[in-house]
């Protein structure tokens, strides 16, 4: 401390500092505002049109290889199809690792490629793999070559739930998702628990006998009305139209009345068969429940957005076109969200500002308490501008607004604000030597800070590095973290040698040209003007308001000087009012608590370990072992290490798998009571079910399929223990 406050002492200006780049940008504070109307208005536009998604984006390509061998065990799957498949697979480049799973019927194998190949390119290298595969059994279906998109999950999961008929929960659902599907920012609507129909004609007996007509010829008659057919161009000399036979069957009483002759007789179908509409059977089903209603059927919604529209817009969108499907049918449908990203997105950014608020205040409190009101408020301002730069440096990066960048904001909140302390604290420090003008200190400041306060910030970017040398899933996932902060960081030293410097030498000594006095009022004359016609109702009589605003504000500008006089006088009169003002003006550079005995006793504790060899000794072996203990909490086990700690998740997910050849009803029927089981257990909101066959099944298989049972317990905030459901 004596080294610095004699080395304040002995400072002295250079006249070279008056010279150079820096004493012109010094000099010119016009450049100054231009710099901070280019980061608060490029800042805010790049905001809001960087992407905003939950997740970051993943570029590692994994591709998954699908086939079905039906009714074929696990070891006949493995041997007859996944082994030629990895053999033919293995001779890829690029492969990193491959592993499969062969269960009954089916064979998934799961290739993932090293960082840096194009996940496209990826699909295509395996599908060319396995198009040479020649020995796979007859069989089996083609293999189904799919690249594993990490982006490509649903942005709103909803359930429809009614207390009418089921046939008109199913209409309702069709009618609702053939209106998404109409959005723009919609790529594709799945649903499940949605039961497809379809026409059953089922044949009387008798009649068979009576006609002696075979199946066939029924199949074939209803087959050809069903179908359309291409009848030729016609040319109108003009323009040439193509012609079509449209199918005699559109509706289910077409099917009725289609006739077909038998040994001469011409009858119509509804004489011979039974025909109607019902749903397709072994078909999944969705039900919901929670603690104050049983189970219910419902419908269940994935609506996935398109690759370059905006999260926060298209689940927008999607709740209104949803809000109007349901006032259309009389709100008798209830919509019941099962997960919202848009809203975990807005939920994160919104604990980021809380944070970065509650951060704003801190800093401005500890300022005014130690250094004084100027500098705290000169912090509060460079702070927002901070992150701003760093909006408008993230998308050159490719990054977008996700729950890794939101927590990288949230570390670089605690390091972002020193720059911007030891720029003011030094401004103040060196101005009160009343040995310097403003520009002198911001030069002196900038001469003697500049290499220190880039150093520091290099130095935290890199502690952050290693993070970048991460490999495969992990390392792409957590890239974000260290860009962010380094954007973060950087912007942060930026702003306090570029703005908060310059705008301390303002606020020192506050000299506004009279120009821009002039301008400003300017500005304030149309704003003012702006907001009245806003706010002011559009009616006639608007432009007798603005007229009279003009009068007004003529008046107040002739007899502003009166009225300044009239207020200096009551302010000196009210003594209490005379006092917080120059309580005020005394604060206004000077700190609400000194630290100076604070401050003296340090110096002097560290003076006394300087000039003592026995205690230089001592200092440092202290710090060594307080280091080595430090190090070796780790391996004895008392610091956790773990990459991410456990957190209490709001969902809980159980999967049921039941024997090979089990029957869909009883499966149901055994999902109900587990489901109502479930249902009145404490702290769970409430339980969504889906009830199906098997991927075997449903897929193409025959036979050895088996059912599951899907549970989803949402969980309320303060549940604690769920052990019980075991």
């Amino acid at each position: 401390m004596s080294q610095e406050i004699s080395y304040i002492e002995r400072l002295k200006f250079d006249a070279k500092l008056n010279f150079g780049l820096v004493a012109s940008y010094l000099k010119n504070f016009r450049l100054v505002i231009l710099l901070i109307l280019v980061v608060l208005i490029g800042g805010i536009v790049s905001y809001f049109n960087i992407p905003q998604r939950l997740n970051p984006e993943i570029k590692i390509p994994i591709v998954s290889i699908s086939t079905i061998l039906p009714g074929a065990s696990p070891q006949d799957v493995e041997s007859l199809v996944t082994i030629p498949l990895e053999d033919q697979i293995s001779s890829v480049i690029g492969v990193d690792t491959l592993t499969s799973s062969s269960t009954e019927n089916v064979s998934i194998i799961s290739v993932q490629f090293i960082s840096g190949v194009d996940p496209k390119a990826a699909e295509q290298e395996i599908k060319a793999a396995v198009d040479k595969v020649t020995s796979l059994p007859e069989d089996a279906t083609d293999p189904s070559v799919k690249a594993f998109d990490f982006e490509d999950q649903p942005i709103w999961t909803f359930a429809v739930s009614s207390d009418q008929e089921i046939p008109s929960l199913m209409r309702f659902s069709d009618k609702l998702k053939a209106a998404i599907d109409k959005s723009g920012k919609v790529d594709r609507v799945v649903t499940s628990g949605f039961e497809e129909r379809e026409v059953q004609v089922v044949i009387d007996p008798q009649k068979i006998r009576q006609y002696n007509f075979n199946a066939q010829q029924l199949i074939q008659t209803i087959r050809t009305a069903t179908k359309s057919f291409p009848a030729g161009t016609l040319d109108t000399g003009k323009n040439i139209v193509s012609l079509t036979i449209n199918p005699q069957i559109a509706t289910i009483q077409d099917i009725r009345n289609t006739r077909i002759t038998v040994q001469g007789q011409t009858v119509r179908l509804s004489d011979i068969a039974e025909i109607s509409e019902r749903p397709t059977d072994n078909q999944a089903k969705s039900f919901l429940a929670d603690n104050n209603k049983a189970a219910q059927r419902v419908v269940t919604f994935f609506v996935y957005k398109t690759t370059g529209s905006d999260i926060n817009k298209t689940s927008d969108e999607v709740k209104k076109i949803v809000e109007d499907t349901v006032k259309e049918s009389d709100n008798k449908f209830q919509i019941t969200t099962v997960l919202n990203t848009s809203d975990e997105i807005r939920k994160q950014f919104n604990d980021l500002l809380g944070e970065f608020s509650t951060t704003v205040v801190l800093v401005f409190i500890c300022l005014l308490l130690f250094v004084g009101l100027r500098q705290a408020i000169i912090s509060s301002i460079t702070v927002p501008l901070t992150f701003l730069s760093a909006f408008l440096l993230m998308p050159l990066f490719g990054m977008s607004i996700n729950f890794l960048t939101l927590f990288a904001f949230l570390i670089a909140l605690g390091l972002l604000i020193d720059d911007t302390i030891v720029i003011v604290s030094a401004m103040t420090t060196y101005y009160r030597t009343e040995k310097f003008s403003t520009f002198e200190t911001g030069a002196l400041v900038w001469r003697d800070y500049i290499v220190p306060i880039w150093s520091t910030t290099i130095t935290t970017i890199c502690a952050f590095v290693p993070l970048l040398l991460a490999s495969g899933i992990i390392g792409e996932f957590i890239k974000p973290i260290p860009v962010v902060i380094a954007l973060v960081m950087i912007s942060s030293t930026a702003i306090a040698v570029l703005i908060t410097l310059p705008l301390m030498m303002i606020v020192l000594k506050p000299q506004i040209p009279a120009r821009v006095l002039t301008l400003l009022k300017i500005l304030f004359f149309i704003g003012a003007v702006g907001i009245i016609i806003t706010l002011a109702p559009q009616s006639p009589l608007l432009p007798l308001v603005v007229i009279s605003y003009f009068v007004v504000l003529y008046i107040l500008i002739k007899i502003k000087g009166p009225i300044r006089n009239s207020a200096t006088q009551l302010v000196q009169k009210n003594n209490l009012v005379h006092r917080v003002i120059n309580r005020i003006k005394l604060h206004l550079d000077q700190p609400v608590l000194h630290l100076d005995p604070i401050a003296e006793k340090y110096k002097n504790f560290i003076r006394r370990i300087l000039q003592s060899k026995s205690a230089r000794r001592k200092t440092l072996a202290a710090v060594i072992i307080f280091a080595l203990v430090s190090y070796a909490l780790v391996p004895l086990g008392f610091v956790k290490n773990e990459f991410f700690p456990k957190t209490d998740a709001e969902t809980l997910y159980i999967n049921l798998e039941y024997p090979s050849g089990s029957n869909l009803d009883t499966t149901t029927s055994e999902a109900m009571t587990i489901l109502d089981i479930v249902r009145q257990e404490a702290g769970v909101k409430y339980v969504q079910a889906d009830i199906g066959r098997s991927t075997s099944l449903s897929m193409g298989g025959s036979g050895g399929g088996s059912n599951s049972v899907a549970l989803t317990l949402h969980l309320t905030e303060d549940s604690k223990d769920i052990g019980s459901l075991e």
